[in-house]
């Protein structure tokens, strides 16, 4: 979203994500009365494809009748779509492409990233806001705690 609540490419894109996965395992982008691990579709689709159980993943009412590459590219494209960093987001057109076989699937981490923020030194006068990179779920890369430390005891 952009900052005047309107709809960006990026977002579309996200949101082409979600569907995708929506459509691939037969399930809502929430589920409350799901056990925790499952209850967020994007996490534990991630979860799926770092295990390499893309097929466990399917929607149930498949009953295993469609073609594993297709679910694969499926599963991979709507990950890509949502990955939480945006700048790494493919276009609407990479996204088609690779479902049409035409490119590659994307090679994604088998861990969802999670979104690290950092803050800024004091003094630095640069950007407005805090800085953010990506770093791999398994990585305890949430450290701002420490930079935090250091800036109230200057």
């Amino acid at each position: 979203m952009r900052d005047d609540g309107k709809a960006s490419k990026e977002s579309d894109v996200y949101s082409f994500g979600i569907v995708a996965l929506e459509i691939a395992c037969g399930r809502r982008p929430v589920e409350p009365k799901e056990e925790p691990g499952r209850a967020r579709l994007l996490p534990w689709a991630w979860e799926m494809h770092g295990r390499n159980a893309i097929q466990e993943a399917a929607d149930d009412r498949l009953n295993k009748a469609f073609d594993e590459a297709e679910l694969g590219r499926l599963v991979a494209v709507g990950l890509w779509c949502a990955h939480p960093d945006w700048t790494l987001r493919p276009s609407i057109r990479q996204a088609v492409a690779v479902l049409k076989f035409e490119s590659p699937p994307p090679v994604l981490p088998p861990k969802m990233p999670v979104p690290v923020y950092f803050v800024p030194p004091i003094g630095y006068h640069g950007l407005s806001g805090a800085a953010s990179s990506i770093a791999d779920a398994g990585d305890s890369a949430f450290g701002t705690s420490s930079s935090s430390d250091r800036l109230l005891e200057s």
